[in-house]
């Protein structure tokens, strides 16, 4: 674009930069089947912690399903206090933290809490990426960018859900490795721009055009004339 009328462009309209967007894309591929990656390991844990806690190994799948319903919706609140870009970046290292958690937590109990932390995340995550795309972008972008975060998060699905399969033939513990993924989009969602607040200056009230009187006319302005 022309330099002399780069400043004409509405703000959004560019968005920010490759890797910014990259990290964000990213972050949706981590979310639709988060809760399902261990989903191959079920048997191998329900023979790990004992037969008789097959039915609590299960919740370890529900319970992130349940608590992804409940953190969306909180974190949409903490996204219009603190920006979406903050509540991205904590929600991805809370998700690699408590997703990877599988990998040393030894009790059941502790790994269901691990369970319900990563759905909290992954509300967050979800939120928070949709405020982003909705923010950087405007009109036809927006709803190309929208189609991306929903495309990402189908190919994460189908990417990853297949490679936990594999992973859980070295052992239960492995496919819980997936969730470190979310360290880099962290990385590159460091440095992406947040939502641009707007701040109130003053206001001032433009001048009024001049009124020009109308002068009679006929034979009442010639009579008055006189």
């Amino acid at each position: 674009m022309p330099p002399t009328t780069a400043h004409l462009r509405a703000p959004g309209t560019d968005g920010p930069g490759l890797p910014a967007r990259a990290g964000v894309l990213g972050a949706a591929s981590l979310t639709l089947m988060a809760g399902a990656l261990i989903a191959p390991a079920l048997p191998a844990m329900s023979a790990s912690f004992g037969a008789d806690s097959e039915t609590t190994v299960r919740l370890a799948l529900t319970i992130t399903s349940l608590t992804i319903a409940v953190g969306a919706p909180l974190a949409g609140l903490v996204v219009d206090r603190a920006g979406a870009r903050s509540v991205l970046v904590t929600a991805l290292a809370l998700y690699a933290a408590s997703g990877t958690a599988g990998l040393y937590v030894t009790g059941l109990p502790q790994l269901l809490a691990t369970r319900a932390v990563l759905g909290l995340a992954v509300g967050a995550v979800t939120t928070a990426v949709t405020a982003l795309l909705t923010t950087w972008f405007t009109g036809g972008r927006r709803a190309a960018y929208l189609g991306y975060q929903q495309a990402f998060a189908s190919l994460g699905g189908v990417v990853l859900l297949p490679l936990a399969g594999i992973l859980a033939g070295a052992g239960w513990r492995t496919p819980f490795w997936l969730y470190a993924a979310a360290a880099p989009s962290r990385c590159s969602c460091s440095g992406s721009p947040g939502p641009a607040r707007s701040r109130p200056g003053p206001t001032t009230t433009p001048p009024s055009p001049p009124r020009h009187r109308a002068r009679p006319c006929g034979p009442r302005a010639s009579t008055s004339s006189r």
